[in-house]
């Protein structure tokens, strides 16, 4: 078991560190240490952007003192953000929106709560198209051809296999959620999780955890590249909340 100082990013570990009354230190906030270190090198990477740091309309001083952190599970993190807020600290927090949270639970928590919505998962917000809730299947099928150096055909199977299984992931944990996306028209809601384990099985390859945890990172890592820009405008407008700034249209 990992202990709680050996977590250096985990917010209970961190908020234990802080003296009693408000900090000024600005945290984004994330339910798992996967996503919280995924922005570590999204900002890192995206920082000295000149078209971003201009749209976002922050000064440097400001950007660079935000601090990742986490919570482990959504519930944990939701609680943790309100009571952080209660406290007074200046924090701005980002959950999947897949089969376990209901809308009301992001809405109760206030402004500085966000979610991954219409994507399940920050992993697989890069496949959404530019400006909308539709699926950008060209760029699904580049992904998963490359990850798992599959041909076309192969590649589209995966792909199905996922989006049948993150339905079938949604229907059995919280059917709230699944109802939801199909009222807007999301029909093809798809998680990072069940996108691994289908690139594995489509590639022959065993689907154990340490394997789907490799293919996952892979994934993530493709992420960075943020080709629809839709992970700029969600963290412009996480970073518009914890200085009350106004950074509508984070696109070029």
């Amino acid at each position: 078991m990992v202990r709680l100082e050996e977590r250096p990013d985990d917010f209970a570990r961190v908020r234990g560190q802080i003296a009693m009354g408000r900090s000024e230190m600005p945290f984004i906030h994330f339910e798992s240490t996967s996503d919280a270190h995924w922005s570590q090198k999204f900002l890192k990477l995206w920082r000295n952007h000149p078209i971003w740091f201009e749209k976002i309309n922050l000064s440097k001083n400001k950007f660079n003192s935000v601090r990742p952190v986490y919570t482990k599970q959504k519930t944990k993190a939701i609680a943790a953000h309100n009571s952080a807020i209660s406290d007074g600290l200046n924090v701005s927090t980002l959950v999947d929106m897949d089969h376990d949270v209901k809308d009301a639970d992001i809405r109760e928590a206030g402004d500085a709560m966000f979610s991954t919505f219409p994507a399940c998962t920050l992993p697989t917000l890069q496949f959404l198209d530019d400006d909308g809730y539709r699926l950008n299947e060209e760029e699904l099928l580049r992904v998963v051809k490359d990850i798992g150096q599959l041909d076309a055909a192969t590649a589209q199977d995966a792909i199905n296999h996922a989006l049948k299984a993150t339905k079938e992931r949604l229907y059995r944990a919280n059917n709230y959620c699944l109802k939801r996306f199909t009222k807007l028209g999301i029909n093809n809601p798809l998680n990072d999780h069940e996108l691994a384990a289908a690139i594995l099985s489509a590639s022959g390859k065993p689907t154990g955890d340490q394997e789907r945890f490799k293919v996952e990172k892979m994934i993530r890592a493709n992420s960075l590249q943020d080709r629809n820009l839709r992970a700029k405008e969600l963290f412009g407008e996480m970073l518009s909340a914890l200085f009350n700034d106004s950074t509508s249209d984070v696109r070029p």
